[in-house]
């Protein structure tokens, strides 16, 4: 069984109110509405400081959904350049790869490999 060791005053009296309207309106709606208030106004200065971010998404999005409309009549945008390596860097500036054939030659044509599963059934 417990054993009484110590007591709060007036926990009973707070324990009470808590279970009256206006108990719950102060330890239940203001806590809450705090919390609101709280979120508003973190949310408009957050807004406030980074309007300008917000406003190259909004282009950035426009842009994008222009693009979307212009690809859904068919008209495409222009054409992104096309890859061109640089003169130092040429294919043939490469190693061969050891095994393969050099430019213009002819591949080795590979010999099959024997079949070892026939030769086990002729033993049968």
């Amino acid at each position: 069984m417990g054993q009484y060791f110590s007591r709060i005053a007036g926990l009973g009296k707070v324990a009470m109110f808590l279970q009256q309207p206006v108990g719950m309106v102060v330890f239940v709606a203001v806590p809450l509405a705090l919390f609101l208030l709280y979120d508003l106004l973190r949310r408009y200065f957050y807004n406030r400081k980074n309007k300008g971010a917000v406003t190259a998404e909004r282009e950035e999005l426009e842009r994008l959904r222009a693009l979307a409309a212009d690809l859904e009549q068919g008209i495409l945008p222009p054409a992104a350049p096309a890859f061109v390596p640089a003169p130092d860097i040429a294919p043939a500036a490469y190693p061969p790869i050891e095994g393969e054939p050099e430019a213009g030659e002819e591949p080795e044509p590979e010999e099959p490999e024997a079949d070892l599963e026939d030769d086990d059934a002729d033993e049968v």
